[in-house]
């Protein structure tokens, strides 16, 4: 096959490439193929490892409180984000989230976090003091020294 134009500005390949295309054995091998079958995977009960201990699992919602109980959850609105802090941050009087329930950065608290101005947020959480009732735009390092330079 000559890959040159023609006198008449075809091209050979075209004219060949349109004909297998309008074939069937090659439209065939170019139909979409059917979706794969998604199968559902069910939970099972874990098995026990020692022959003599029974296994106390039981399915969600058998417990001893019944279906849909919210014995210890807390619900709605006043629902709490968990409360993971860092061990620098720990025992300390800090909590992750402010009073509106917005997530804080662990690593503005510790100056570790350039993204974002102190009172901005930046993709960990607000610039504000991890200190439980502050909520400053500081760190908490610098929480002690913030209020001793207030009048």
């Amino acid at each position: 096959m000559n890959v040159r134009r023609r006198p008449d500005d075809t091209l050979e390949m075209d004219s060949a490439i349109m004909t297998a295309l309008k074939s069937y054995e090659v439209g065939f091998h170019l139909m979409p193929l059917p979706k794969q079958k998604v199968t559902e995977v069910k939970p099972q009960a874990p098995t026990s490892y020692a022959p003599d201990r029974q296994s106390n699992w039981q399915p969600k919602g058998n417990g001893p409180y019944g279906k849909g109980s919210s014995k210890g959850k807390a619900q709605g609105k006043n629902k709490r984000v968990a409360n993971f802090l860092p061990q620098e941050l720990q025992n300390k009087g800090c909590v992750g989230v402010d009073d509106h329930n917005r997530r804080l950065c662990f690593n503005s608290n510790m100056n570790q976090c350039q993204a974002a101005a102190n009172g901005a947020e930046c993709q960990r959480g607000f610039h504000l003091c991890l200190k439980k009732g502050c909520h400053a735009p500081h760190s908490a390092f610098d929480h002690e020294k913030d209020k001793g330079n207030k009048p």
